[in-house]
């Protein structure tokens, strides 16, 4: 019985596993322009249905276009008829065709750029332009990651505290590039904006040492010292006295067969 609340999901997982789309489109190519064909893909997932088109389009040496007349590289938006088989009437899609860096691998840096051409595609990867693209200096062993750009020491407080962020703990935007060190540089960590430089002196240094160690040193002189009328951080005293030994009797005879002896003190006369 308790399997009953899940029979419709069951349901609607099978037939999603039995869809399939059909993405019409068309193939540029040079020696052949404009030769229609139709790709008849079993996904599930349209977006994995489109990618896989413009996969097709591009081993065939051509672009894959769905409406319009000029070219539409694989990554770039197009607009897409898709058909199901379970719902003959046709809808209109708006999407890329592929999401650079949805995917894990997408992520890791490329290899160093070893050439302009290189370098001005690894400038537009990174949605940079290619006089402001700078790659990590290959010599620096601790920061040196591939093609992934140098854009220097950006912290929290270097940005506007009044623009509206998409992520306001960072200061961030949605896809707004980072440095490769932006979680040395976040607001509760090493944040600073330069401007404390100017306010900088020697003598201001020293004062601000000393109002922190000379303090430390006072109390631990006083609290240490061997006066017993003095305030310490515990004042000595004997042990607490028993009647009986407790521990000897532990865990079942009776403590009242090993008493102890405490001695006392009692003035004269």
């Amino acid at each position: 019985m308790w399997l009953l609340p899940l029979l419709p999901t069951f349901v609607g997982v099978i037939l999603a596993k039995m869809a399939t789309y059909e993405i019409e489109g068309t193939l540029l190519c040079d020696d052949k322009p404009g030769a229609n064909y139709v790709v008849e893909l079993k996904f599930t997932d349209l977006l994995l249905a489109s990618e896989s088109a413009a996969k097709i389009a591009s081993s065939n040496n051509g672009s894959f276009s769905i409406r319009g007349e000029s070219k539409i590289e694989p990554g770039k938006r197009a607009f897409i008829w898709v058909e199901h088989n379970c719902d003959p009437k046709k809808r209109v899609v708006r999407g890329p065709l592929t999401f650079d860096g949805w995917y894990p691998r997408d992520h890791k840096p490329g290899q160093y750029p070893t050439n302009e051409e290189e370098r001005r595609a690894a400038a537009i990867r990174y949605g940079l332009r290619p006089e402001d693209y700078k790659p990590m200096d290959k010599d620096d062993v601790v920061r040196y990651a591939g093609d992934y750009p140098d854009l220097g020491i950006i912290t929290y407080d270097h940005k506007d505290p009044y623009e509206a962020w998409t992520d306001r703990h960072h200061r961030r935007n949605w896809g707004e590039m980072v440095p490769i060190d932006m979680m040395r540089y976040r607001g509760d960590r090493l944040t600073f904006t330069g401007l404390e430089a100017e306010d900088f002196t020697t003598w201001g240094s020293i004062v601000l040492c000393l109002r922190v160690l000379v303090p430390m040193l006072l109390l631990t002189w006083y609290f240490s010292s061997s006066d017993p009328n003095a305030l310490h951080w515990k004042n000595p005293a004997m042990p607490k006295q028993y009647p009986y030994d407790f521990y000897r009797a532990f865990p079942f005879q009776d403590p009242r067969k090993y008493p102890i002896t405490n001695y006392s003190f009692e003035t004269c006369c």
